[in-house]
């Protein structure tokens, strides 16, 4: 992915935790970060109420496609939604979004073990 420069990750070393705690050759942490807005209509979302204390939804489930603002986005290959999604007791978090330059690299190279679903702009 360095190589291609693809945008919107950090890759940070693995350290092998002991005596000397040397980094692990070859072997990374994505550090990837928040890059574009809430989603918009058309989606439709179901959304529970809301914590007072830290903003974010009890539940959060998009029941479509998901639609975001094209000027929300900052342009990188790879990025976070700024929305969480889920609901308890499964885990909640933001979602990848992946550019479609990204996507191309990632089946040229025949990466595998991954699904996308489309979003689009609105």
């Amino acid at each position: 992915m360095d190589k291609n420069n693809i945008t919107g990750v950090q890759y940070v070393p693995i350290y092998l935790l002991g005596k000397d705690n040397h980094v692990i050759e070859d072997y990374y942490n994505l550090r990837v970060q928040e890059g574009i807005g809430e989603i918009t209509s058309p989606s439709i979302v179901d959304k529970g109420p809301k914590c007072p204390q830290c903003g974010f939804y009890k539940k959060f489930l998009c029941q479509t496609p998901l639609y975001f603002s094209r000027d929300t986005w900052n342009g990188n290959d790879i990025c976070y939604t700024k929305d969480w999604f889920g609901q308890p007791p499964c885990a909640q978090g933001k979602w990848p979004i992946i550019s479609p330059r990204l996507y191309r690299l990632l089946k040229e190279n025949k990466i595998k073990l991954f699904s996308v679903m489309p979003a689009f702009f609105v």
